[in-house]
């Protein structure tokens, strides 16, 4: 338990410092692609302290994202070659030029995704 504290403690030093070096430009630009706003920061301690935020949001973010993508890899690496084609054929996508079944694999990521845009759209 006191190691992971230890840990813990030197993650949030190393983001204090992280956060400090950054100039007033580069933190608000960080707030806003996490999203949140830094309209109502009086001072550069506020700024500093939303950069934080803003880290651990984007951060949380991309864990997220990491995960959607593993998932997604685990499920294309599940389906037969002719589930593959069939998917990347729906899509819109061709796998005429996919040499092998890693070529295969990758165009139907894409086709995933393809699919993915069309139907939130």
């Amino acid at each position: 338990l006191k190691a992971r504290y230890e840990a813990e403690e030197a993650d949030v030093d190393e983001l204090s410092a992280k956060i400090n070096a950054l100039s007033v430009k580069d933190l608000k630009e960080l707030i806003a692609e996490s999203g949140l706003s830094s309209d109502d920061c009086i001072d550069e301690a506020d700024l500093r302290a939303r950069g934080r935020d803003a880290y651990e949001a984007l951060k949380a973010r991309y864990e997220a994202e990491e995960a959607d993508v593993d998932e997604l890899s685990a499920k294309i690496n599940a389906l037969s070659v002719k589930d593959l084609k069939e998917l990347i054929a729906e899509s819109g996508l061709s796998s005429d030029d996919c040499i092998d079944e890693a070529d295969l694999r990758a165009r139907g990521r894409d086709a995933y995704e393809a699919l993915k845009a069309r139907y939130e759209a």
